[in-house]
């Protein structure tokens, strides 16, 4: 079966959303840097597949160009690996706007799911904190986080604990927003588990409230736009 033309380039919903999906999934478990460098990130290495693929389409005798033709979507591949079998759904142009709508579902998914188990670990560390967490006056060590206005919102703390002197980072709201080194602030840090500190404030809990916002929202709109798409598929079969 001939590829469509559009194999010359990569879609925009289409290997890009995989490796987006990969990439979400590695940060979410492994962490390796700040959220905004992963929005950075994945941004500089769309951008990289996009010039190679075009480097790669300047020769369309090599073998990987014939390849990326052959496979220009996640659905053409699977549709390959699936020989023999009733595969139209995969490669079929009317399905397209499904299939992207699917894969933009299964990003916001995983998304979803990380986020929940962070919401998850949150609250099991403030109901420790506030069942067993024990009050100290911590010392500012160091700024490792600044806001826009070159604000301290995360800081390193010193404080003694029963065991002897512990060290942790903890993230400022309110009045400890800019907190200098020297400085000393209240917190509340969970004695089985001494790099588990919150400040009283944190507590109540809010923080978890923007996760499930969050959470929520994405659900939402990926239902959306899944809905949407099969509702105007099952329209345009009727015509």
């Amino acid at each position: 079966m001939k590829p469509p033309d559009s194999g010359r380039e990569f879609p925009a919903l289409g290997w890009s959303t995989v490796f987006v999906a990969v990439f979400l999934l590695a940060w979410f478990v492994f962490r390796p840097f700040d959220t905004l460098w992963m929005f950075v990130g994945t941004g500089s290495a769309l951008a990289l597949l996009k010039v190679l693929r075009r480097l790669v389409s300047r020769h369309p005798t090599s073998r990987i160009d014939r390849w990326c033709r052959t496979n220009a979507t996640p659905a053409l591949f699977l549709a390959h690996l699936r020989r023999g079998e009733n595969r139209a759904w995969l490669h079929a142009a009317q399905w397209r706007a499904v299939r992207r709508a699917g894969m933009f579902a299964i990003v916001c998914t995983i998304a979803v799911c990380f986020m929940g188990w962070d919401a998850w670990k949150e609250n099991q560390a403030l109901n420790h904190l506030r069942s067993r967490g024990q009050e100290v006056t911590a010392t500012v060590v160091s700024v490792t986080g600044w806001s826009d206005a070159d604000e301290a919102l995360h800081v390193d703390v010193r404080f003694e604990t029963q065991s002897g002197p512990a060290r942790t980072n903890v993230d400022l709201e309110g009045d400890s927003v800019g907190s200098k080194p020297g400085d000393r602030l209240t917190v509340v840090y969970d004695p089985v588990r001494p790099a588990t500190v919150r400040l009283p404030s944190q507590l109540d809990g809010r923080g978890i409230d923007g996760l499930v916002t969050g959470m929520v929202v994405l659900m939402l709109l990926a239902l959306f736009v899944l809905a949407h798409a099969i509702r105007d598929q099952l329209r345009a079969g009727r015509r």
